[in-house]
């Protein structure tokens, strides 16, 4: 069997969930090869429209990027300590086998499957992704705009600053918070070297020096943690319903008011998780995600840990989630509004780039579920 044979019959295998440990070793080999980006293109236009002779230039240069960004994201992790001990690679091959290859394809697919014979979401407005939006509040109440060309805020004993090293001119102070928008993210570098990403819609009041015998910090809305160990002094993180401890790990915390239940996930370590109203705790390990509700109830459940952190990577995994929850992550990503209407408690699965406009994500969603869409006004509603 020849390359290309071999590349299309294992690449076929990888989007139904098939392929072995064996061939997916062999099928990383062949991506290495120079035929690798013909093959891959001859090989997608199959796949999606089998009986056309040749891919559209325009569909290539749109579905290139996408296809060269999931592979990119999919083989990265492979070879370190998290992926081992969240999940053997042959499950992870075989989970983005069914959604994250398959469903990134989906999203520029439309670009090239003919068979869609009108568009599936009627636009007043497109509306681009979110972006690089934060807002630091310091102790006195002032407050100063982060620059959108940064990605990244630096705390130390020196002061604050970009990733870049440019220095941002506040005022002395002890306390500070970061404040994303609707549509806005940032990662922030605390000054013991923890790691924190905020998604939308979220904040962090930190300390700019931790003293003490803990660091403290408190948050709303969705945020990721790299704690930086230190034996000496836990780490707590405080939110509405829950307090959380720990003394060096990695989880991710979803805890949007507007939810029933505050989610805790995590990813390396071991986390003590406490809930405020009840007053109940629960120790949980890596793949396993803590529910708190409003009301103080707890329990754990087994989870895909790489669902809940794939945010930061640019990436959002939906695993199940009903339109009407689907439609929170839109209306936070795109600072629009999202009415599922009749449709609200349809489920769906699916594996959505960050980066893309709003319509392209809609109608990924209608490839998937036949539900056509109006965007206007930043309003996204059901087209009857």
């Amino acid at each position: 069997m020849d390359n290309k044979a071999q590349f299309r019959l294992l690449f076929e295998k990888y989007i139904n969930g098939t392929i072995t440990d064996s061939e997916s070793a062999v099928l990383k080999n062949t991506l290495d090869l120079e035929e690798y980006n013909t093959d891959t293109e001859e090989t997608i236009a199959v796949f999606f429209h089998s009986e056309q002779d040749s891919v559209s230039s325009e569909w290539l240069d749109k579905a290139k990027p996408i296809v060269d960004d999931t592979w990119m994201y999919l083989n990265k992790d492979f070879d370190t300590e998290v992926v081992k001990r969240v999940r053997p690679i042959s499950r992870l091959y075989r989970y983005a086998a069914a959604v994250l290859l398959a469903v990134s394809l989906t999203v520029v697919g439309y670009y090239y499957k003919k068979a869609v014979s009108e568009p599936s979401a009627i636009v007043s407005l497109d509306v681009e992704p979110g972006g690089n939006r934060a807002t630091l509040t310091l102790g006195d109440g002032n407050s100063i705009a982060l620059s959108e060309e940064q990605s990244a805020l630096i705390v130390s004993e020196d002061g604050m600053s970009y990733g870049d090293g440019t220095g941002i001119p506040v005022a002395h102070t002890e306390m500070a918070t970061i404040r994303t928008p609707r549509a806005g993210q940032y990662q922030v570098s605390l000054s013991d070297g923890t790691e924190v990403w905020l998604n939308a819609s979220s904040s962090l009041c930190y300390p700019v020096m931790f003293n003490g015998d803990r660091r403290v910090v408190q948050i709303t809305g969705e945020v990721y943690f790299d704690v930086a160990k230190d034996n000496k002094r836990p780490f707590i993180v405080q939110t509405e319903d829950q307090e959380i401890e720990v003394l060096g790990t990695s989880f991710n915390i979803n805890s949007y008011t507007n939810q029933e239940n505050s989610l805790t996930t995590l990813i390396e370590g071991s986390l003590r998780v406490r809930a405020k109203q009840s007053n109940h705790s629960i120790i949980i390990k890596p793949g396993q995600q803590a529910i708190v509700s409003k009301a103080g109830e707890m329990k754990t459940i087994q989870v895909d840990a790489e669902e809940y952190a794939a945010w930061k990577e640019g990436v959002y995994i939906v695993n199940d989630l009903t339109l009407d929850q689907f439609g929170k992550y839109i209306e936070r990503w795109y600072d629009v509004d999202v009415d599922m209407g009749k449709y609200k408690d349809d489920r769906l699965s699916a594996t959505i780039r960050r980066d893309v406009k709003l319509k392209e994500v809609l109608d990924a969603i209608t490839l998937r579920t036949k539900i056509k869409f109006v965007i206007k006004e930043r309003r996204v509603s059901i087209a009857e």
